[in-house]
Protein backbone atom coordinates (compact mmCIF):
# COMPACT_ATOMS: atom_id res chain seq x y z
CA UNK A 1 0.00 0.00 0.00
CA UNK A 2 1.41 3.51 -1.09
CA UNK A 3 1.72 5.99 1.59
CA UNK A 4 -0.99 8.27 -0.61
CA UNK A 5 -3.11 5.03 -0.24
CA UNK A 6 -2.16 4.28 4.14
CA UNK A 7 -3.16 8.41 4.07
CA UNK A 8 -6.35 8.31 2.60
CA UNK A 9 -7.42 5.15 4.01
CA UNK A 10 -6.67 6.81 7.27
CA UNK A 11 -8.67 9.60 6.57
CA UNK A 12 -11.35 7.44 5.48
CA UNK A 13 -11.16 5.54 8.79
CA UNK A 14 -12.50 8.29 10.81
CA UNK A 15 -14.95 9.72 8.61
CA UNK A 16 -12.99 12.92 7.09
CA UNK A 17 -13.42 12.39 3.84
CA UNK A 18 -15.98 9.82 2.32
CA UNK A 19 -14.68 6.45 1.10
CA UNK A 20 -16.33 6.81 -2.53
CA UNK A 21 -13.60 9.51 -3.18
CA UNK A 22 -10.91 6.92 -2.13
CA UNK A 23 -9.32 7.47 -5.84
CA UNK A 24 -8.93 11.29 -5.89
CA UNK A 25 -7.72 11.69 -2.20
CA UNK A 26 -5.25 9.29 -3.36
CA UNK A 27 -4.04 11.24 -6.65
CA UNK A 28 -3.90 14.12 -4.60
CA UNK A 29 -1.95 12.93 -1.59
CA UNK A 30 0.41 11.63 -4.09
CA UNK A 31 0.34 14.45 -5.76
CA UNK A 32 1.26 16.73 -2.92
CA UNK A 33 4.10 13.58 -1.67
CA UNK A 34 5.88 14.62 -4.95
CA UNK A 35 5.61 17.95 -4.74
CA UNK A 36 7.25 18.02 -1.24
CA UNK A 37 10.09 16.00 -2.30
CA UNK A 38 10.59 18.17 -5.05
CA UNK A 39 10.62 21.54 -2.72
CA UNK A 40 12.35 19.76 0.18
CA UNK A 41 15.15 18.58 -2.18
CA UNK A 42 15.54 22.01 -3.85
CA UNK A 43 15.66 23.79 -0.21
CA UNK A 44 18.48 21.42 0.79
CA UNK A 45 20.02 21.73 -2.29
CA UNK A 46 20.03 25.56 -1.80
CA UNK A 47 20.87 25.80 1.79
CA UNK A 48 23.86 23.49 1.44
CA UNK A 49 25.07 25.75 -1.89
CA UNK A 50 24.43 28.98 0.75
CA UNK A 51 22.21 29.86 -1.72
CA UNK A 52 18.63 29.18 0.61
CA UNK A 53 16.90 32.45 0.02
CA UNK A 54 17.22 32.50 -4.06
CA UNK A 55 15.65 28.66 -4.19
CA UNK A 56 12.84 30.14 -1.72
CA UNK A 57 12.57 32.82 -4.55
CA UNK A 58 12.64 30.36 -7.42
CA UNK A 59 10.13 28.22 -6.02
CA UNK A 60 7.45 31.14 -5.35
CA UNK A 61 8.46 32.21 -8.73
CA UNK A 62 8.44 28.63 -11.04
CA UNK A 63 5.48 27.55 -8.68
CA UNK A 64 3.43 30.83 -8.87
CA UNK A 65 3.89 31.24 -12.34
CA UNK A 66 3.65 27.72 -13.42
CA UNK A 67 0.51 27.62 -12.10
CA UNK A 68 -1.21 30.23 -14.62
CA UNK A 69 1.38 29.19 -17.79
CA UNK A 70 1.49 25.16 -17.58
CA UNK A 71 4.72 23.83 -19.04
CA UNK A 72 6.08 20.20 -19.53
CA UNK A 73 4.57 17.76 -16.75
CA UNK A 74 6.54 14.61 -17.14
CA UNK A 75 4.48 10.58 -16.93
CA UNK A 76 6.38 8.94 -13.22
CA UNK A 77 7.01 10.97 -10.50
CA UNK A 78 10.63 9.97 -11.15
CA UNK A 79 10.20 11.90 -14.40
CA UNK A 80 9.16 14.58 -12.48
CA UNK A 81 11.63 14.72 -10.10
CA UNK A 82 14.66 14.60 -12.28
CA UNK A 83 13.64 17.24 -14.69
CA UNK A 84 12.31 19.65 -11.19
CA UNK A 85 15.41 19.19 -10.04
CA UNK A 86 17.53 19.10 -12.96
CA UNK A 87 16.16 22.27 -13.70
CA UNK A 88 16.62 23.60 -10.58
CA UNK A 89 20.28 22.84 -10.47
CA UNK A 90 20.65 24.93 -13.81
CA UNK A 91 18.77 27.48 -12.10
CA UNK A 92 21.13 27.53 -8.82
CA UNK A 93 24.91 27.37 -10.69
CA UNK A 94 23.79 30.06 -13.00
CA UNK A 95 22.68 32.03 -10.41
CA UNK A 96 25.63 31.95 -8.65
CA UNK A 97 28.10 32.18 -11.86
CA UNK A 98 26.39 35.45 -13.05
CA UNK A 99 26.72 38.70 -11.71
CA UNK A 100 23.13 41.62 -11.40
CA UNK A 101 25.11 43.38 -14.20
CA UNK A 102 25.90 40.18 -16.31
CA UNK A 103 22.17 39.80 -15.75
CA UNK A 104 21.27 43.05 -17.71
CA UNK A 105 22.00 41.52 -20.42
CA UNK A 106 19.88 38.64 -19.61
CA UNK A 107 17.40 40.54 -19.19
CA UNK A 108 16.96 41.99 -22.70
CA UNK A 109 16.74 38.35 -23.70
CA UNK A 110 14.11 37.67 -21.58
CA UNK A 111 11.95 39.78 -24.56
CA UNK A 112 12.69 36.51 -26.38
CA UNK A 113 12.00 33.93 -23.87
CA UNK A 114 8.52 35.55 -23.21
CA UNK A 115 7.70 34.12 -26.25
CA UNK A 116 6.14 30.75 -25.13
CA UNK A 117 4.49 32.87 -22.57
CA UNK A 118 2.88 35.14 -25.11
CA UNK A 119 1.83 33.05 -27.38
CA UNK A 120 1.17 29.56 -25.63
CA UNK A 121 0.00 30.01 -22.50
CA UNK A 122 -1.77 28.73 -20.44
CA UNK A 123 -0.48 24.96 -22.01
CA UNK A 124 -4.03 22.39 -21.49
CA UNK A 125 -3.02 19.07 -19.48
CA UNK A 126 -5.32 16.18 -20.10
CA UNK A 127 -5.88 15.70 -16.18
CA UNK A 128 -6.28 19.38 -15.55
CA UNK A 129 -8.73 20.64 -18.11
CA UNK A 130 -9.35 24.87 -18.11
CA UNK A 131 -12.90 26.36 -18.95
CA UNK A 132 -12.72 28.96 -21.78
CA UNK A 133 -12.93 31.69 -19.25
CA UNK A 134 -10.10 29.83 -16.52
CA UNK A 135 -8.03 29.88 -19.50
CA UNK A 136 -8.63 33.05 -20.59
CA UNK A 137 -8.17 34.35 -16.96
CA UNK A 138 -4.63 32.67 -16.89
CA UNK A 139 -3.63 33.31 -20.21
CA UNK A 140 -3.78 37.07 -19.09
CA UNK A 141 -2.13 36.47 -15.62
CA UNK A 142 0.92 34.69 -17.11
CA UNK A 143 1.48 37.44 -19.70
CA UNK A 144 1.25 40.64 -16.62
CA UNK A 145 3.17 38.59 -14.17
CA UNK A 146 5.76 37.64 -16.32
CA UNK A 147 6.17 41.23 -17.40
CA UNK A 148 5.99 42.21 -13.88
CA UNK A 149 8.40 40.04 -12.98
CA UNK A 150 10.84 41.02 -15.97
CA UNK A 151 10.47 44.38 -15.12
CA UNK A 152 11.08 43.36 -11.16
CA UNK A 153 14.15 41.79 -12.05
CA UNK A 154 15.44 44.77 -13.94
CA UNK A 155 14.86 47.41 -11.29
CA UNK A 156 16.93 44.77 -9.12
CA UNK A 157 19.36 44.30 -11.15
CA UNK A 158 19.97 47.65 -11.49
CA UNK A 159 20.15 47.95 -7.85
CA UNK A 160 22.96 45.68 -8.30
CA UNK A 161 20.70 42.95 -6.54
CA UNK A 162 21.37 39.58 -7.17
CA UNK A 163 17.61 38.61 -6.35
CA UNK A 164 17.00 40.33 -9.95
CA UNK A 165 19.88 37.63 -11.56
CA UNK A 166 17.79 34.82 -9.82
CA UNK A 167 14.32 36.09 -11.09
CA UNK A 168 15.61 36.44 -14.47
CA UNK A 169 17.19 33.04 -14.35
CA UNK A 170 14.14 31.46 -12.95
CA UNK A 171 11.51 33.15 -15.76
CA UNK A 172 14.04 31.44 -18.26
CA UNK A 173 13.70 28.20 -17.12
CA UNK A 174 10.14 28.46 -16.71
CA UNK A 175 9.76 29.19 -20.61
CA UNK A 176 12.20 26.53 -21.19
CA UNK A 177 10.18 24.15 -19.84
CA UNK A 178 7.03 25.28 -21.82
CA UNK A 179 8.19 24.24 -25.05
CA UNK A 180 8.39 20.75 -24.88
CA UNK A 181 4.75 21.10 -23.45
CA UNK A 182 3.91 22.99 -26.47
CA UNK A 183 5.86 20.01 -28.62
CA UNK A 184 3.98 17.33 -26.62
CA UNK A 185 0.44 19.31 -26.87
CA UNK A 186 1.13 20.15 -30.67
CA UNK A 187 1.67 16.28 -31.41
CA UNK A 188 -1.54 15.32 -30.09
CA UNK A 189 -3.61 17.79 -31.76
CA UNK A 190 -1.93 16.01 -35.40
CA UNK A 191 -2.31 12.82 -33.88
CA UNK A 192 -6.53 13.60 -33.46
CA UNK A 193 -6.60 15.83 -36.64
Amino acid sequence: MSISAKITAFFIARSIIPSTDREIYEYGFELLIADLINFSAILLIGGLAGQLWYSILYLLIFVGLRSFCGGYHAKTHLRCHICTIGAYLVFIVCNMCLSPQNALLLLGENLLASVPVVLFAPIPHANKPLTEAVRKKNRIRSIVLYFCLTLLAFVLCLHNRQEGAAISLTLWIISLCMIPAIYIYSQKGRKTS
